[in-house]
């Protein structure tokens, strides 16, 4: 799916306590906002430089909370997904 497509699904989500799994049933407690696309997950950075973060796959929270989500979908979105991933919990 291309770019421009998906960015036209963004929307953004309040997290509360949501629990994100890894691979030996153990979880990470997430709350914040977060990017989603329906039927997709939620977006995060297939490389975050943080070990718990890609253990667990947890959303992209940038420091700037909603209002930093905001520009991005004002901006009109990624130019590329290539980066990118989507989890869900």
């Amino acid at each position: 799916m291309e770019a421009m497509n998906i960015n036209s699904k963004l929307e953004i989500v309040k997290l509360k306590e949501v629990k994100f799994y890894n691979s030996k049933n153990e979880y990470v407690v997430f709350t914040g906002h977060a990017l989603y696309v329906k039927g997709m997950g939620y977006i995060r950075f297939k490389d975050s430089g943080n070990a718990q973060s890609d253990e667990f796959k947890t959303p992209y929270n940038p420091k700037g909370g909603r209002k930093a989500l905001k520009d991005i979908i004002k901006g009109g979105g990624f130019t590329s997904y290539d980066d990118l991933e989507f989890v869900n919990n």
